[in-house]
């Protein structure tokens, strides 16, 4: 062999190296497109080291959420959806978004649902934001069931049995079902924050994912079947009006099922409480931003006005109590020194009193004339709450109110006139 044959024969090896060398690298780097196929769904996802990647062993937890979810809404309880398996996309997110879900159509103008999960990476820095403690598992959990009750929503919206712009029915919902299917998670009470600690600060069919709270509540009071009949009556009425269509078979109205949540609210018996109560007492320093425990004073669910009885008549007119951690809501209420009012339709003021004054005690209660209200009282013995519902007359008596460690006064309003009020207590 000449020295010029040796010379081309070790550039050609060098050559065919160099390109072996640039199909590995390429390789490493690569995403590579998989799909996961179980009984419902049909999960796309990639593999390698791309912002969209995720590993098998992820794709399988989204699955098992969906198929756990499927399980209890479709199979459990009968929600009505789309027939064959839905298509599920695992990408990255924007910061805190966990998933969504859509409607796409096929090449015949055919609508069909798309749910997107977040990535892994995505979920996790989600989860950074959640102040409830859960697993990334139980996150991912909950954002399934999320999402899966919206691909059953859109179901009944295109048969004329659904509105989707009702978002306190369409997002309240599906974040009430996070807690139906996984009801160890407990992230639903992390989107009713501002609920939690400012229970009048906005009306409630303008709020978004913190009505779930209060839907949680009716599922545990009258069944997932309230969800349905909800969604029925939205497709033709609104707001108000489409729960109390759900709620006429019940016997019942919005404003029957919202104070006894107010009231189950005022007695800390709502479900998850303890969990509540803890949310609820971290507050924002500003000094660094950290999130810390609320001064011991600080009660959970909040009230308006704190005040002792002596036995003399007693006028209560005036907020004492601003909302704890004010400074972080989206929609604070109002602050100390404020003339009493529930400021927006199915608000909640909770005031409360104590007192060792021999009894009997009757509260009366006065307020605008154009505003419908409901109140009521709890006396607190040791943990056990006794009720005490309004007469006629708007008055409440407690024949020996020295025996409660304190009493809870609850007020409600419906939607028209300004929802002043004042009370006098004998």
């Amino acid at each position: 062999m000449s020295a010029r044959s040796s010379f081309r024969s070790c550039r050609a090896l060098a050559s065919v190296a160099f390109v072996v060398l640039l199909v590995v690298a390429l390789s490493a780097s690569a995403d590579f497109f998989r799909q996961l196929v179980s009984e419902h769904f049909t999960i796309h996802y990639l593999s390698g080291t791309g912002s969209d990647a995720v590993s098998a062993p992820y794709a399988r937890i989204v699955q098992a959420a969906l198929e756990d979810a499927y399980a209890v809404l479709v199979d459990e309880h009968g929600f009505e959806i789309f027939p064959g398996r839905i298509r599920v996309e695992i990408v990255a997110m924007s910061e805190g978004e966990m998933g969504a879900e859509y409607l796409d159509s096929t090449s015949a103008g055919e609508p069909f649902p798309v749910i997107e999960i977040a990535s892994e990476d995505s979920m996790k820095r989600a989860l950074a934001e959640i102040d409830v403690e859960l697993t990334l598992e139980d996150l991912v959990r909950s954002t399934a069931a999320h999402e899966l009750f919206h691909v059953i929503q859109d179901y009944y919206a295109l048969r004329g049995r659904n509105d989707m712009t009702e978002t306190p029915f369409v997002e309240g919902h599906a974040t009430a079902v996070q807690e139906l299917v996984f009801p160890n998670a407990n992230d639903y009470i992390d989107a009713a924050f501002d609920f939690l600690l400012a229970p009048d600060s906005i009306g409630f069919f303008y709020r978004v994912y913190d009505t779930g709270v209060f839907w949680v509540y009716a599922i545990d009071r009258l069944g997932p079947s309230i969800l349905l009949d909800v969604m029925e009556a939205s497709a033709r009425y609104e707001g108000r009006y489409a729960a109390d269509a759900a709620l006429r078979g019940r016997g019942m109205t919005f404003d029957d099922l919202w104070f006894e949540f107010a009231l189950a609210f005022a007695t800390e018996s709502l479900r998850d409480h303890g969990t509540i109560a803890e949310l609820a007492a971290l507050y924002d320093d500003p000094a660094d931003g950290r999130w810390r425990r609320a001064r011991p004073e600080t009660l959970v669910p909040p009230v308006v006005a704190i005040d002792e009885w002596r036995g003399e008549p007693l006028r209560i007119e005036t907020v004492t109590h601003g909302y704890p951690a004010a400074d972080s809501l989206l929609f604070p209420g109002d602050p100390a020194g404020s003339r009493l009012r529930v400021a927006h339709a199915y608000g909640i003021d909770i005031v409360q009193i104590t007192t060792t004054a021999a009894g009997p005690m009757t509260i009366e209660f006065s307020g605008d004339p154009e505003t419908t209200f409901r109140i009521g009282a709890a006396g607190d013995q040791a943990g056990r709450w006794t009720l005490y519902p309004a007469a006629s007359d708007a008055t409440i008596t407690l024949a020996d109110p020295a025996r409660y460690d304190r009493i809870r006064i609850v007020i409600t309003r419906s939607e028209p006139g300004t929802g002043d009020y004042t009370l006098l207590l004998r």
